[in-house]
C-alpha cells in the first residue's frame, strides 16, 4: 500500500523507525530536521510490520493504515496470529550488499547469476522478485 501510495520513502508523524543493523526501533511523533538526516545518513530506516500477535506502535495516518491490515486481509493475519507468530517490525527500504551479476553459457542456454549480501531477516525471493519479471512467456 505504502508502495502505491508513493509514501513509503518519506516519512510522516507517527512512524515506526528502526535503527539500522538492530531490529530495536522508536515511534517518531514528529519528523524533524534529525529524524531526516538520520534517515538520510542510513541510521534509521522507515519500517513497517511483519502480521502476528500484538499492535502495531504506529501513530497517526501510519497507524491507521498498519491496523487496516487485520481488516482487509483477515484470513492472512488470522492465520499468523493462530500459528504463534508475533508481530515484529522490518524496514520497507533493503540495502543491498556485495551485488554482483553476470550470465553463464550452459549447452544453449544462459542463466543470470546474481549475488548479494542481505541484513538477517530480509528474504532474497524480495529482492529477486523487484529485480525480474517471472511472469512466463506466452
Amino acid at each position: 500500500t505504502r508502495v502505491k501510495q508513493g509514501n513509503w520513502q518519506t516519512p510522516q508523524a507517527g512512524e515506526v523507525m528502526m535503527l539500522a543493523g538492530s531490529r530495536s526501533f522508536f515511534v517518531a511523533d514528529e519528523i524533524d530536521e534529525t529524524i531526516q538526516q538520520r534517515l538520510s545518513s542510513g541510521d534509521v530506516l522507515i519500517s513497517g510490520p511483519m502480521w502476528g500477535e500484538g499492535d502495531s506502535p504506529a501513530t497517526g495516518e501510519i497507524g491507521k493504515l498498519e491496523n487496516q491490515l487485520p481488516i482487509e486481509f483477515a484470513e492472512i493475519c488470522a492465520g499468523l496470529v493462530g500459528a504463534g507468530l508475533r508481530q515484529e517490525r522490518r524496514p520497507l527500504q533493503l540495502n543491498l550488499a556485495d551485488l554482483q551479476w553476470h550470465w553463464q553459457e550452459q549447452e544453449q542456454e544462459q542463466d543470470l547469476i546474481v549475488e548479494f549480501s542481505l541484513p538477517s531477516g530480509a528474504f532474497a525471493t524480495s529482492v529477486l522478485r523487484e529485480l525480474a519479471d517471472w511472469r512466463p512467456q506466452a
